[in-house]
């Protein structure tokens, strides 16, 4: 299921400098003149290939790439995904305004998708949010029927549903007026789903009324205290708590049962906008405290901790900081712990076999598990999330020696003198000071992202002043900076943000002044986001610039 997504972030990691430029720049790159792009890293994997394997640009790209591997670790995979507005059978609907008898035009368990017809899916899964359970998801056959292209050529866009089946139940409560779904033909989704029965919720309606704009404020004031997200994260937490009990266990049927409410808990909720009564969830169901209060029996109150939703997956931690944060501290703090009473590691002793475990070692994990801030429990979310981390976790770090990188094809090839690399060496140490200081200020004074931009190109223009001062030949200080950054463990940022451009200068001397551009192209080798593209190499036009530097 994640290998498309792992395959992608992977070939922009690895060895693909025409996807690398494509991720870096957009897919819009070939119409932008190669001179133009603005990041000088970007474009050295442009001019030449092998800059694709410098540490400085491949922990460039993994910086960029985070985000993208942090929401894959939350289940935001690749699949081929079509989003749509439903509509019920129009056919089926005319010949009932019209006393005739209803036939329609698909039959049961059947929807009619334009877009999957002509991609030649028989079958498709469908989906609507908020959802928290399997009932709520659909596989339908997409009708090829000669008289539903006829009648349905014009709705190229629409889910059309079928007037047979429970299709709108089991879609949480969809009905017709603009709700969307999202269908795929992704195998994997399809083979492995389970029919199950729709949930009908028995809804409290709210009382009609002709609105005036004084109901339509009221209303809109009330989707801002919605607590749909709450009742939705609780759900997601019960099904990480169901994988903790065998199947069969009065744990498991309470947590399945509790699980389905939820989406009467989410229908009412979004309906409370329009002033319906909403049933409140029963706090016994997710706060601990409620549950010693209460007046159930001992047995009771034991059964009903084991199955309080109070906290939330392994995976929520990509999600609330808050959540990581306290996961970090609590995992650190257990480490020190194991290691001090056991001389082992805490996954040590999670892996080990429970026959051979100690008694302060058993009663060490049963602790681990109490006291843990997150659910470790083998849901598919919390497993698709192991799965990406173990694929990609410092994927540079591991393998950066995998490829031999030769820094010297940036250099100038010029001579330069010990008094002038003591002096850049000199500034490298008051810039990595100056730098260290404002990113310190900044945090301690919430200075948003755009000013801080702002004031880093500032230092930087500053220093790149100072630097011109010190050796105003810049081949000589191009090659000073790479064979003092390069050579040692200095950060390689500080001469790509000094001499980014003479780096470019050098590449494109030593590569005719040619750079490769990735270009649409239905026939290409190269895959992308689900296009095709090809790479030309191109002539780099000079253009002349006029250096300015900071007052």
């Amino acid at each position: 299921m994640i290998q498309p997504t792992i395959d992608e972030i992977e070939s922009i990691l690895q060895a693909s400098p025409a996807v690398s430029t494509l991720y870096l720049q957009g897919d819009g790159i070939s119409e932008v003149p190669p001179e133009r792009l603005e990041d000088n890293y970007a474009k050295a994997v442009m001019i030449d290939e092998r800059m694709q394997h410098d540490t400085y640009i491949m922990k460039r790209v993994e910086s960029l790439l985070k985000k993208r591997i942090d929401r894959a670790k939350i289940g935001v995979l690749n699949v081929s995904a079509h989003w749509s507005i439903i509509a019920g059978d129009p056919v089926a609907l005319c010949q009932h305004m019209g006393k005739q008898e209803v036939t329609g035009v698909l039959k049961a368990g059947e929807f009619y998708n334009q877009y999957w017809k002509n991609n030649g899916a028989e079958k498709i899964a469908v989906f609507r949010a908020p959802m928290t359970c399997h009932n709520s998801a659909l596989v339908r056959n997409v009708s090829q029927s000669d008289e539903a292209e006829r009648w349905y050529r014009y709705m190229p866009t629409i889910t059309i549903l079928n007037a047979w089946d429970t299709s709108c139940h089991a879609l949480c409560g969809a009905d017709c007026d603009g709700d969307t779904v999202l269908t795929t033909d992704n195998y994997i989704l399809i083979n492995r789903h389970k029919e199950l029965p729709a949930i009908l919720c028995a809804q409290s309606n709210a009382t009609k009324i002709i609105p005036t704009e004084k109901d339509i404020v009221e209303s809109n004031i009330r989707v801002f205290g919605s607590n749909v997200g709450a009742i939705t994260n609780r759900g997601t937490s019960r099904l990480t708590l169901i994988e903790k009990f065998p199947v069969g266990s009065k744990e498991r049927e309470i947590l399945e049962y509790r699980l389905s409410s939820c989406q009467l808990l989410q229908q009412e909720c979004i309906d409370s906008v329009k002033n319906a009564v909403l049933q409140p969830e029963s706090r016994k169901w997710y706060v601990r405290s409620a549950i010693l209060k209460s007046d159930m029996s001992d047995a009771d109150k034991e059964l009903y901790l084991s199955i309080c939703s109070d906290k939330r997956p392994y995976f929520f931690r990509y999600i609330y900081p808050r959540i990581n944060k306290e996961y970090n501290s609590y995992v650190l703090g257990t480490k020190k712990k194991s290691l001090r009473l056991f001389r082992k590691e805490i996954d040590e002793l999670r892996a080990q076999d429970p026959e051979t475990l100690t008694d302060d070692e058993r009663k060490f994990l049963e602790d681990y598990e109490r006291y843990d801030p997150v659910l470790e429990y083998p849901c598919v979310m919390n497993r698709i999330c192991w799965a990406v981390e173990d694929r990609l976790d410092h994927f540079v770090t591991k393998h950066k020696d995998d490829y031999e990188f030769d820094y010297t094809i940036m250099k100038s090839g010029v001579e330069y003198t010990k008094t002038q690399y003591s002096a850049i060496s000199q500034l490298y140490s008051e810039y990595r000071d100056r730098l260290s200081e404002f990113v310190k200020f900044s945090k301690k004074n919430k200075v948003n992202q755009e000013e801080a931009n702002i004031q880093k190109s500032v230092l930087k223009q500053e220093f790149i002043k100072l630097c011109f001062e010190k050796c105003s030949n810049e081949e000589v200080l191009c090659d000073i900076m790479l064979d003092m950054c390069y050579r040692t463990e200095k950060s390689k940022s500080f001469v790509w943000d000094m001499c980014g451009e003479q780096i470019i200068q050098n590449l494109l001397k030593k590569n005719d002044y040619m750079i490769n551009v990735p270009v649409r192209d239905d026939n290409g080798d190269i895959r992308f986001k689900g296009r095709t593209y090809r790479v030309d190499r191109v002539p780099y036009i000079q253009e002349e610039e006029e250096i300015t530097y900071a007052n």
